[in-house]
């Protein structure tokens, strides 16, 4: 069984395997505001406890796109911590967009 998800990447299949050729886009428009996802993913890759980010956009009827990013913890942290000190985090190095 396949699952799929809708990450925006462009892939090629050749066969049994998929070929990733590019990002669909690097930028998300937050109501005409450019943001890079990967400046993004830098920015709460800083923060301490925090393993894995993906950063992508969400739609969203009064800004067209959001930013939307899924966190991992480190196990040894505890979640509620970890998106205590990101929300801190990213109101001091991050537009307010």
């Amino acid at each position: 069984m396949s699952t799929w998800f809708p990450t925006g990447d462009l892939v090629r299949i050749d066969g049994d395997r998929v070929h990733f050729v590019a990002r669909k886009t690097d930028i998300i428009n937050v109501g005409g505001n450019k943001v890079f996802p990967m400046d993004v993913e830098r920015v709460l890759r800083e923060v301490s406890g925090v393993a894995d980010v993906r950063v992508y956009p969400a739609p969203s009827s009064l800004v067209g796109e959001v930013v939307a990013a899924d966190v991992v913890a480190a196990p040894t942290e505890a979640q509620q911590e970890v998106q205590r000190q990101l929300t801190a985090h990213c109101v001091q190095r991050l537009q307010p967009f």
